[in-house]
């Protein structure tokens, strides 16, 4: 319930013409018919890694392209 609390507001303070990624650990509340759903049906990029390692591991990556990218000047 408190998960799904925030995805409303997550949607409601997002405007329209935006997507909203979300990074998800494998907590089981994040996996109920429910929120899969609401998940499927808005405009929700979900990514669930298999581990926190995996999860660290993207985090990494995603800081390391920003990194990269803002030495060159540029958006990633």
């Amino acid at each position: 319930m408190e998960f799904r609390r925030f995805l409303d507001t997550i949607e409601a303070a997002v405007p329209a013409d935006l997507e909203i990624h979300l990074i998800l650990d494998n907590y089981a509340t994040h996996k109920t018919p429910a929120i899969r759903a609401a998940g499927e049906a808005a405009r929700y990029t979900c990514i669930s890694p298999r581990s926190a390692r995996q999860w660290i591991n993207s985090v990494e990556r995603w800081f390391a392209l920003l990194t990269r990218s803002s030495s060159a000047g540029r958006a990633p």
